[in-house]
């Protein structure tokens, strides 16, 4: 795995040729458009095979899937060329692997919100070990489904994976935590769900976080909840699972990675059990003063020619998009950052990631799997076998 910083006057093809893979893979795995410019100083994650197949007689995606347990749809991410229908031809080279895991078992948890197409799910779910399907608002007590997430669920089920609940509550809600518990429990049992998230869980008392989880275990579901890396974490402990932000995107200074991120991440451990926690990939990127999804940053850094500069100590990309008085800043997480973060999830003892399944760039999921194994399905923090669901 390598992370190459294009140089003036390259194009996909000539740094595909450099390290010997296909220019539609380079293009699929940092979701590049064909044919379209680079911004110099723009990261690209190289993948290069480690374990590959040739193709024989009579193969097909399906037989080499089962000789080699690798599902189908995972062949057909690491070797983007392939079409489901499309015929093999004797000899066709067929990659397997893409860099060897070296931290072990790292768990995935993905989030389904509104709008996200089916196509881009699927290509998700290699990356899973749970699916949280964000479909529901509270609202004084009460909750209030905003998009039917009936489809991914049965498709998570499947393909054993575990799906939860998500339950956003704004911070300005005071409804007590009991309402949330007892009305989310009652409608994640009904459709299927293996248990809830809830936000905010850090704003309730330790004995209504307490009290919450015992009526989740009463009715066997799991308690999930979310919070920021640098809060105190004082009812994380009580919880199933925590999944945690450090957003930078929102900061006027940002800090050196190391004074910055890595410092909360090694504080957080200091202060929590960090074994059922989850770190959030960013989804966003900043230009000017405004948010922009990842992707949506990079193609306008392609489309307009910019030059992008690597900031060493703060693992940030920065460029202008523009000239003049309508030049504006980007500030985007490089892959650097992405990398140096996966590997203290590892020394840390984290449980894995979280991410924003629609607007996380795939080329920081291939990362996440090229250097951790991952389980197919997780339940309660424990790998096991896929689960029954009620």
């Amino acid at each position: 795995m390598y992370i190459h910083r294009v140089k003036s006057g390259e194009t996909i093809y000539g740094i595909a040729g450099e390290y010997g893979i296909s220019p539609i893979k380079l293009a699929a795995d940092n979701e590049l458009a064909d044919g379209g410019r680079l911004a110099v100083g723009r990261e690209l994650l190289i993948l290069r095979p480690t374990r590959s197949y040739t193709v024989r007689t009579g193969d097909t995606l399906g037989t080499i899937s089962k000789r080699f347990g690798i599902p189908k749809e995972e062949l057909m991410l690491k070797n983007p060329e392939l079409r489901e229908e499309g015929r093999l031809y004797q000899g066709q080279p067929i990659t397997l692997r893409c860099g060897e895991p070296t931290f072990g078992i790292g768990v995935g948890n993905g989030y389904l919100y509104s709008g996200c197409s089916r196509e881009r799910l699927m290509r998700a779910f290699p990356f899973l070990s749970f699916l949280t399907v964000a479909c529901c608002v509270g609202d004084s007590g009460r909750i209030r489904k905003i998009f039917d997430g009936a489809d991914a669920l049965e498709e998570a089920k499947r393909r054993g994976k575990t799906p939860l609940l998500r339950i956003y509550v704004p911070s300005t809600d005071k409804a007590d935590l009991s309402e949330y518990v007892d009305a989310g429990s009652i409608l994640a049992r009904t459709e299927g769900y293996a248990g809830i998230t809830l936000s905010n869980v850090g704003s309730y008392t330790r004995d209504e976080v307490l009290e919450g989880r015992r009526t989740m275990m009463e009715r066997d579901l799991l308690f999930y909840g979310e919070g920021e890396l640098t809060s105190p974490g004082e009812t994380n402990e009580l919880i199933d699972g925590i999944v945690l932000n450090y957003d930078k995107v929102h900061m006027e200074s940002i800090p050196s990675f190391t004074e910055g991120e890595e410092a909360a991440m090694r504080s957080y451990c200091e202060r929590c059990e960090c074994g059922g926690a989850f770190l959030e990939l960013s989804a966003f990127s900043r230009i000017g003063d405004k948010l922009v999804e990842k992707l949506r940053g990079s193609a306008l850094a392609d489309r307009m020619g910019a030059t992008l500069e690597y900031d060493r100590d703060r693992l940030l990309l920065g460029g202008e998009l523009g000239r003049g008085k309508k030049s504006r800043r980007l500030i985007a997480e490089s892959l650097e950052n992405t990398k140096a973060k996966l590997r203290l999830i590892s020394e840390l003892g984290f449980m894995g990631i979280a991410f924003d399944i629609m607007r996380t760039p795939l080329c920081e999921l291939e990362m996440f799997s090229s250097l951790f194994s991952r389980p197919s399905t997780v339940y309660g923090g424990t790998v096991c076998n896929p689960v029954s669901y009620p």
